[in-house]
């Protein structure tokens, strides 16, 4: 339980930093030409709609067998993804049931002429005790992490609503400390 604790603790804190990172706004539309899977970004589609990380606030962390993956967008709304894997080896891990593993989508939205407003969402994994997703890890290197996931989160800040979060992927740097 203690590790189940501190791994929520070190995903919301990347989270939050994430978020307070990138919450300013860009005139940016073109979401939908990033590429399928550029180095050292995640990338997913969240209901239909294309998005990928920034490279430069991309990473993975190793940590006494746990594999946190955490990015940030550089939209309009700032998503902040993050996936916390209990294991650090090849193969597929399920979010879900009885397994420790999660996925979580910060949305922030900026309230226009006020840094300090706005709103923020969480979407998070898993959120009932069956299956709502799994995360494939294809690569691991002394550098990187890679691999796929799927997912569907609930809106645990709003309206409980039910997003499904498809076609990722991810190559990211393992940070080292």
């Amino acid at each position: 339980m203690r590790k189940m604790k501190s791994t929520f603790q070190i995903l919301a804190m990347l989270c939050v930093v994430g978020l307070f990172a990138f919450s300013c706004s860009s005139d940016d539309d073109n979401n939908n030409a990033l590429p399928q899977h550029t180095e050292g970004a995640i990338t997913f589609k969240m209901e239909g709609a294309q998005f990928s990380t920034i490279p430069m606030v991309t990473y993975a962390m190793m940590d006494e067998g746990v594999i946190y993956l955490s990015g940030v967008t550089g939209d309009e709304v700032a998503r902040t993804i993050s996936i916390s894997l209990e294991g650090s080896a090849l193969g597929t891990y399920n979010i879900g049931g009885d397994f420790i593993n999660s996925a979580i989508v910060f949305e922030s939205t900026p309230e226009e002429n006020n840094p300090e407003g706005g709103s923020m969402e969480i979407w998070s994994a898993p959120y009932s005790e069956g299956m709502n997703g799994e995360v494939t890890v294809t690569k691991i290197t002394s550098t990187h992490v890679e691999g796929t996931f799927h997912f569907k989160a609930k809106n645990t800040t709003g309206d409980q609503s039910i997003r499904n979060i498809t076609d990722g992927t991810f190559k990211v740097k393992i940070l080292s400390y």
